[in-house]
């Protein structure tokens, strides 16, 4: 790593992570340009391409569970797509705080995500969580697939409704219950904050979160590598390595 000259936070060499704005464009590139105040130094304990797989998907885990969900020890919380990049992350992150966790994947990964610690772990094609009595305070929805509308009857009084995807299902009562008490429909859009990277990596390095790599591609692969991405079947992240 190079510096700029007014950087003070790193020196050259020094080990980051971070992750180029997805609403800018983003990037899969040999080198790339980041602001000191974006990046963070790469926890010790994993491999680069490990790395690659926190920010955005870590990132969109804890700020919506600590900032838009407001989690607390005991907390029922509920994570639909447990399986993927954003739920992996989300499991283990809620357990970090203490929270009951129920996971809902396909019946191939229950096993997986039992083994990230979740409470309980439902398979979404014998199961649906919106039908079931189990009452959450925090529902993320992982995958974007369920509405605020269907989730609102297993919420608690004050539970929280998490989206990672907007939607016009979605988009009224995200705006009503904004200003009114009671339940909460809410939308996560990550950003780059040096301290919750910070935070990660403390999570990381203790051993409380592991990043789930499924499988790493070349800078040349990359359009296998989006191919793979939109078949919905990647457990956690994929990675792009250059050699």
């Amino acid at each position: 790593m190079e510096v700029g000259r007014e950087v003070t936070k790193f020196q050259p060499g020094d080990e980051v992570y971070t992750f180029l704005n997805p609403i800018s464009g983003g990037a899969c590139a040999e080198y790339a340009v980041v602001a000191e105040s974006d990046a963070a130094i790469k926890p010790k304990n994993i491999t680069h391409a490990e790395a690659a797989a926190v920010p955005i998907a870590g990132l969109t885990a804890l700020q919506s569970l600590r900032d838009l969900g407001q989690i607390q020890a005991g907390n029922k919380v509920l994570i639909n797509g447990a399986s993927g990049g954003v739920g992996t992350f989300s499991v283990q992150v809620a357990k970090a705080m203490n929270a009951e966790v129920t996971g809902v994947c396909s019946a191939k990964n229950i096993e997986f995500i039992k083994s990230l610690g979740a409470d309980f772990v439902l398979d979404y094609a014998e199961i649906d969580f919106t039908q079931q009595t189990a009452k959450y305070d925090i529902i993320l929805d992982a995958v974007g697939t369920r509405t605020f509308a269907e989730c609102e009857k297993v919420l608690q009084p004050e539970g929280v409704y998490i989206s990672t995807l907007p939607s016009f299902e979605n988009l009224a009562p995200m705006l009503t219950s904004w200003f009114l008490s009671g339940k909460k429909a809410k939308f996560i859009l990550a950003n780059a904050n040096p301290s919750d990277l910070e935070a990660l990596r403390e999570l990381i390095e203790s051993d409380k979160v592991e990043p789930i790599v499924d499988r790493t591609y070349s800078l040349a692969e990359v359009a296998a590598a989006h191919a793979y991405s939109e078949t919905g079947r990647a457990i956690g992240k994929i990675a792009i390595v250059i050699e």
